[in-house]
């Protein structure tokens, strides 16, 4: 009759070195299965003929091929990193930074229309248009300045009141003459009930040109006709071929400036009011 063995058929790969089994437990090292084999996979998972079923030696890395049992048993799993930023945090941060300054630049566009609607009246904003509680500007009447060159003073006063501005002296000018300044100056627009400010000087005259022949009743009378009123006559000596009372010249000279009041002389030829005019020899 034969005995009953009482021991449990090995595995291959699981007998002890005398021939002895050995009760390996099936997640050990020896089992060719390490600790990080999740405790749900059993024998049943094992693929006969896989690397899982093959004898482990001591000091021997296991080693599956990609796509087995054994490989999918043996894989890791990846964890991420602490402070690694996800592709999707990435995304998220790019979008903030692109739409910030899109955002002021719409701002900025908006508040440019507001501005330019309210400059062009089509809108209105009481810190750009104003109110109209605003004090209203006083207008102020304004005249334009005459002329008042070469008046006397009483002319000048009579031209300014006509046109509505007030007349006096510079201090220092003379009481007498002509205006020979004035301030302002004629021409411009000044408010009226001003007052305008002249200088009087001499009045000055250009002597005038002596014409060819000219006696001397002749000449007297052009120089009244440009203010002048104050002249003597002198001989000029005797000059037979020319008639009497001849104008030879004159002092100032013909074209200077000058003071109308002052003396202005004037010599002639022939003179029959001083000296009696030398008769010609038979």
């Amino acid at each position: 009759m034969p005995t009953t063995s009482n021991h449990i058929p090995s595995r291959p790969g699981n007998s002890g070195r005398d021939g002895t089994i050995e009760n390996v437990p099936p997640h050990s090292p020896e089992n060719g299965v390490g600790s990080g084999i999740p405790s749900d996979q059993n024998d049943a998972d094992l693929v006969p003929g896989s690397l899982a079923n093959q004898p482990v030696y001591p000091n021997q890395q296991s080693f599956a091929p990609p796509g087995s049992a054994a490989s999918h048993r043996f894989r890791r799993r990846t964890v991420p990193r602490s402070g690694v930023v996800q592709p999707a945090q990435r995304n998220a941060r790019f979008a903030s930074i692109v739409t910030i300054p899109i955002l002021l630049a719409i701002l900025l566009l908006l508040g440019f229309s507001i501005f330019l609607a309210a400059r062009l009246d089509f809108i209105t904003l009481p810190f750009i248009n104003g109110t109209g509680t605003s004090n209203p500007t006083t207008s102020v009447a304004t005249a334009t300045v005459p002329n008042l060159h070469s008046d006397t003073f009483e002319q000048a006063r009579q031209a300014a009141q006509q046109a509505g501005f007030n007349l006096q002296l510079i201090a220092g000018s003379p009481t007498t003459g002509v205006v020979i300044g004035q301030s302002p100056p004629a021409g411009i627009l000044y408010p009226r009930s001003s007052t305008i400010e002249v200088i009087l000087g001499p009045i000055t005259a250009a002597i005038p040109a002596i014409p060819q022949g000219a006696t001397l009743a002749s000449y007297e009378a052009l120089l009244q006709s440009d203010g002048f009123h104050n002249f003597i006559v002198k001989p000029d000596g005797v000059d037979l071929n020319i008639p009497p009372n001849a104008v030879s010249r004159v002092n100032p000279t013909p074209g200077t400036a000058y003071d109308v009041t002052k003396l202005v002389t004037i010599y002639v030829k022939n003179d029959t009011f001083v000296t009696p005019a030398a008769s010609p020899t038979p």
